[in-house]
C-alpha cells in the first residue's frame, strides 16, 4: 500500500472515528401535533410511566452527572421502553442538552434490566448541585428534578 493511500485510508478511519463519538443530534422530545415537549413531575413519571429516578448527582468532585432510573412498573414503563432514544438533560434556561455519551447505556439497560445509569460530563460546569433539571426521555420531558 502506497503512502498515498495509507493517509487516505487513515483519514476515513479517523472521519469515522468521529461520527461514532458524535452525540445523535437528535432533536428535543416532541409532544405529538403540538410541535412542544410533554412535560411532566418526577411524581407523574413514575405514576403514570412505572420509572423512577432514583438518583441525579454530580460526583467525580462535580465533573461528571450521574442520572439513574429504575423500572418500578414494567406494564406502565412499555411505552418509554420501546423508544430507543437514550435520555438527555436539558439545563439552563435554554434547555441546552447535555448528551450522554454514544456509548452510554441508556434505555436498552433500562428495559432489559429495569434499572440503568447514564454518566453525563458536566463540561463548562453547566449543572450545578442544589439546582433543577429536566431529562428528556422519549417524547417526554420531565421537569424540575434536583441535582443532589
Amino acid at each position: 500500500m502506497s503512502s498515498r493511500d495509507r493517509r487516505s485510508s487513515a483519514r476515513v478511519l479517523a472521519a469515522l472515528a468521529l461520527l461514532a463519538l458524535a452525540p445523535s443530534g437528535a432533536a428535543a422530545p416532541r409532544a405529538k401535533g403540538t410541535g412542544r415537549p410533554t412535560a411532566i413531575s418526577v411524581q407523574a413519571l413514575q405514576e403514570r410511566y412505572g420509572l423512577e429516578v432514583s438518583r441525579l448527582a454530580l460526583v467525580a468532585g462535580g465533573g461528571v452527572v450521574d442520572l439513574r432510573l429504575r423500572v418500578v412498573d414494567r406494564e406502565k414503563a412499555r411505552a418509554l421502553l420501546a423508544d430507543h432514544r437514550p435520555p438527555r438533560l436539558l439545563v439552563g434556561p435554554k434547555r441546552e442538552a447535555l448528551e450522554p455519551p454514544a456509548h452510554g447505556l441508556g434505555i436498552h439497560a433500562l428495559a432489559r434490566t429495569g434499572a440503568a445509569y447514564v454518566l453525563f460530563a458536566n463540561s463548562g460546569d453547566r449543572v450545578k448541585r442544589g439546582a433543577t433539571v429536566a431529562i428528556a426521555l422519549g417524547e417526554l420531558r420531565v421537569e424540575r428534578v434536583p441535582v443532589e
